[in-house]
């Protein structure tokens, strides 16, 4: 069997590196436990303060806002730093706020302080694997990276929520109160720490881990593990080696330079909000981005409880016969499942040909129609159709649309600052590199804060306060009017070539 995968990955895959692979495992490892962990928060969080969904969805708004201030300063700080240090950080972050959850009697302080690390920990991981894979990716490789770096985070994913269903029927079984699911959690997360800080651009070992190393059994598995990467990495003449110059030397850590950039990107994104820089396509799709990441965090997040109403006043064959936590589970490995592997590369090809804007319009106009017809939902067959769809919409609008982003705020870098403290504040775009690739990620991670803020607070707002059905009425009707205000906006305003 393992040769069957293993001649599957080098037939589908393309590996250049030791290194690309090793950071391919951490995404795996780093997303089978986020993946976890978003399954069980607003059971953790329901288990210890209570059904006030307001205070929830106002604590995951809280994070995001102060994140809104770390976004840049993060992407700039990748610069001085090995990225193995900063994605130890993030593993870290991440067990500290499930042992809050799982032996701490919580009051909502302390609730609000798992929920920024367990939200911290995913921000930091985003930037810094982003830019991980920029700097060991060449021309050659460089889209492969990024493809293959999803289908691993995909992977992570699955495997996370199919554990996560299975564990809270196992938990609620024996009436263990979270703990099973919370230490499962526990013991992948101290697991990823490990192989983080074992294999992760590591040269230079302690003699009790040379000990460990040389002992039988440990030494085994060592030798099948090179073994099997051996297998995998295909070298190709422009392969990045095993570690990055810049990662094994980084320059000496500067606050001048951290304060500038800082203060020349957020001038930047002020000019363009003020409409000094004419970018109409940068703001409309950073626009529908915000947007996006508003009714998905709303829906995602607060799904538990709209599924428990389901099943608890819902009919049918699944509602009967079904575990809710097992149904739950399968709904979002399906939902993942089939956007990602059978509708990718053709979104993907389509959005090259009809345009990235057009597809963003038809994503949230396909998600506005799904989400009105969810207020309708009885039965569990039809909640899982619509989950799909809305799903399938997100894989839709979420690429055309950071494509857009990445296309027009390269466009933007090279212009001076207006307003700046810094004098001629301006980054050729001939002369970008890397850390002007981090800086994009970091703009992105503050426009998708800005929905998650929107989503935290006005999802615990109306699940709070509002019935069920005029939920999803009220999300289709302005995700259905958005679109069509968006396909007024470009056939009206911006030129054709643009889209």
């Amino acid at each position: 069997m393992l040769d069957g995968i293993l001649r599957f990955l080098k037939k589908h895959t393309t590996i250049r590196t030791k290194a690309i692979l090793m950071v391919y495992i951490v995404i795996i490892f780093y997303r089978l436990c986020f993946s976890l962990f978003q399954f069980s928060l607003i059971r953790f969080l329901k288990g210890s303060i209570g059904e006030e969904y307001l205070i929830i969805g106002a604590m995951l708004a809280i994070s995001n806002f102060l994140f809104i201030f770390l976004d840049i300063p993060l992407s700039i700080f990748q610069k001085y730093v090995r990225m193995r240090f900063v994605l130890l950080l993030a593993a870290f972050f991440l067990l500290i706020s499930n042992l809050i959850f799982l032996f701490a009697t919580l009051g909502v302080w302390l609730a609000f302080v798992a929920v920024f690390l367990y939200q911290l920990s995913m921000e930091i991981y985003f930037i810094s694997i982003t830019t991980y894979l920029l700097r060991l990716s060449s021309k050659e490789d460089y889209a492969q990276n990024i493809a293959q770096g999803d289908m691993a985070d995909n992977t992570g994913d699955i495997i996370g929520l199919t554990l996560g269903g299975l564990l809270f029927m196992a938990d609620r079984f024996v009436g263990a109160q979270n703990a099973l699911a919370g230490g499962v959690l526990a013991f992948f997360v101290i697991l990823t720490i490990v192989f983080i800080y074992e294999f992760l651009d590591r040269k230079h070992y302690t003699a009790l881990e040379k000990h460990i190393f040389d002992l039988k059994y440990p030494k085994q598995l060592m030798q099948t593990a090179v073994s099997i990467g051996d297998q995998l990495v295909q070298p190709g003449k422009n392969a990045v080696p095993l570690a990055n110059e810049n990662e094994i030397h980084p320059p000496p850590f500067s606050w001048k330079e951290l304060s500038e950039k800082f203060q020349t990107t957020f001038f930047r994104l002020y000019d363009l909000f003020r409409f000094k820089i004419p970018a109409p396509m940068l703001l409309i799709s950073m626009a529908f981005l915000v947007l996006t990441y508003f009714w998905f965090e709303l829906i995602n997040y607060f799904e538990p409880v709209f599924v428990k109403e389901i099943f608890t006043q819902g009919y049918g064959f699944i509602i009967d016969n079904v575990p809710r936590y097992f149904f739950e589970s399968a709904m979002f490995v399906v939902a993942l499942i089939i956007p990602t592997f059978l509708l990718s590369l053709p979104i993907a090809k389509l959005a090259d040909r009809w345009g990235k804007s057009k597809m963003m319009i038809l994503g949230t106009f396909i998600t506005g129609i799904a989400l009105l017809c969810l207020a309708g939902v009885e039965t569990g067959l039809l909640l899982f159709i619509l989950f799909l769809v809305i799903s399938c919409g997100f894989s839709i609008i979420y690429p055309s649309t950071v494509g857009i982003i990445g296309e027009e705020y390269k466009k933007i870098i090279s212009r001076p600052v207006e307003n700046s403290p810094i004098p001629g504040a301006v980054q050729s775009a001939e002369n970008s590199t890397n850390d002007d690739e981090a800086e994009s990620a970091g703009i992105i991670s503050i426009i998708i804060n800005l929905g998650q803020i929107l989503g935290g607070l006005v999802g615990g707002l109306l699940f709070q306060f509002v019935p069920l059905p005029l939920i999803f009425v009220a999300l289709g009707l302005l995700l259905i009017f958005s679109a069509i205000a968006g396909t007024i906006f470009f056939w009206r305003f911006v030129p054709r070539k643009a889209s």
